[in-house]
């Protein structure tokens, strides 16, 4: 049925198929003899089944139904060794020669790293012929003898194997945190048949006591998994409840403007996080002040957000909240003093992908619905910080400023949760941005 459908939508668009040149694979193919052929667009050729073992080139990547890896691994290859003669071909200079292999070699290598089975093998091979051609270019005369994760940390370049798993523990953990594409539940489904569980928590709880994972390409995330262990990041299922906190400064803002909504008028939201700058403090602070459209003061609060030293947390954590608790039709304006979290809060629809590694992302994604369905009535306006108390504007942010300084002091001493429930797994720190993984000498 897709083909025919194919088939009249080229036709209405005049479209024409090149039909040798079409990839019509079934696992199950009889080779020449099999009747299971398709017409193509003119009806003039066959477009003829052939096996799972032929391999063809799909975005980038050359693969087979039968998983055969073996071209993709050769394209590879061939792709480092053009890069060392060229290189040394040109006599390309040390500095020059980083840079061609950070911005040029690397991202041609991506795609078969995440995909293809590659094994570690592989990668302290290539590792050798890349380390050799630095030395070579650099002068340096013995390299049997150097640190490959001393050498890559000191020069600052990737290792290979290194950045094969930090992309595919990416691209795992984004997967494990899909909720609507088809990808995500089939992960989840094979992350269930590897632990031989039939529940994501059994099998998360099988996970932290599993000491040994397959090498083979049955299940391609063991070796994956292995090296989070390693690392030591876990993987967990987080509960269904939001943090009792959370409820009750939502609660409390919603109140507040609640009654502003019952007078018709317009509410003025000023919102700020406070971090320290001295030593490891886990936690800040969220402080927002509610005014009504003459200024006058309606709600003072805030609450202590476990961040880990990253006051863009704390900043998103403010305006995510009064997002979440304005009421439906009631206008509202609100002002931040960062413009990273208004460029974070403001973005409305995004990927499934950028959902999952964005930073904030819990936070983020607990207004994310409400600010699509409120934006209309949802002013967030940028004012500068620390410029005085003239002006109610500058008043109502060194209010906000007040608060979140109070509630970083007061969660000094306390433990706070990390906002998880807005995820379907979490980690065993809070990770902002992408996933990230430096070699150790």
């Amino acid at each position: 049925m897709a083909h025919e459908w194919v088939r009249e939508f080229y036709h209405a668009h005049r479209f024409r198929l090149n039909a040798p040149k079409c990839k019509y694979l079934i696992s199950d193919c009889k080779s020449n003899s099999d009747s299971r052929w398709l017409w193509s667009v003119d009806a003039k050729e066959k477009i003829c089944p052939q096996p799972g073992s032929v391999i063809f080139r799909y975005l980038g990547l050359w693969l087979s139904l039968d998983l055969d890896w073996s071209k993709q691994i050769q394209m590879m290859n061939k792709c480092i060794m053009n890069w060392r003669w060229k290189s040394t071909a040109a006599k390309v200079d040390p500095a020059q020669l980083k840079a061609s292999y950070v911005e040029y070699l690397l991202p041609r290598l991506e795609i078969g790293l995440l995909h293809a089975n590659i094994t570690e093998q592989m990668c302290k091979a290539w590792m050798s012929t890349i380390l050799q051609t630095f030395c070579e270019r650099g002068g340096i005369g013995s390299y049997y003898s150097l640190s490959r994760n001393g050498f890559c940390v000191v020069a600052g370049i990737p290792d290979i194997w290194l950045r094969s798993q930090t992309a595919r523990a990416t691209e795992l953990l984004c997967y494990l945190n899909s909720r609507n594409s088809p990808a995500g539940a089939s992960t989840v489904a094979r992350f269930k048949s590897l632990m031989k569980a039939n529940t994501p928590s059994t099998a998360v709880n099988l996970l932290l006591t599993r000491k040994s994972f397959p090498r083979d390409s049955t299940f391609r995330m063991g070796p994956t998994l292995k090296y989070l262990k390693d690392l030591g990041v876990t993987i967990a299922v987080s509960d269904e409840k939001t943090a009792p906190f959370v409820h009750e400064v939502i609660a409390d803002i919603r109140n507040a403007l609640s009654k502003i909504a019952e007078e018709k008028l317009q509410a003025i939201v000023y919102t700020d996080g406070s971090t320290s700058t001295k030593g490891k403090v886990t936690n800040s602070g969220s402080g927002i002040f509610v005014t009504d459209r003459a200024h006058r003061p309606v709600c003072s609060t805030g609450f202590v957000v476990r961040s880990d030293g990253n006051n863009f947390l704390a900043e998103i954590a403010a305006a995510a909240v009064v997002v979440k608790a304005c009421p439906p039709g009631l206008p509202l304006t609100l002002r931040i003093d960062s413009m990273a979290a208004i460029g974070a809060i403001s973005k409305g629809h995004v990927s499934e992908r950028r959902r999952v590694r964005a930073a904030g992302r819990a936070w983020l994604n607990l207004c994310r619905a409400e600010y699509i369905d409120k934006k209309s009535h949802i002013f967030i306006e940028h004012i500068p910080s620390h410029t005085g108390e003239q002006t109610p504007e500058q008043f109502g942010n060194d209010t906000a400023d007040h608060l979140a300084n109070h509630h970083r002091l007061k969660g000094v001493k306390i433990e706070i949760p990390y906002l998880t429930s807005q995820r379907k797994c979490s980690y065993s720190s809070m990770v902002i941005g992408t996933f990230k993984v430096t070699p150790a000498i």
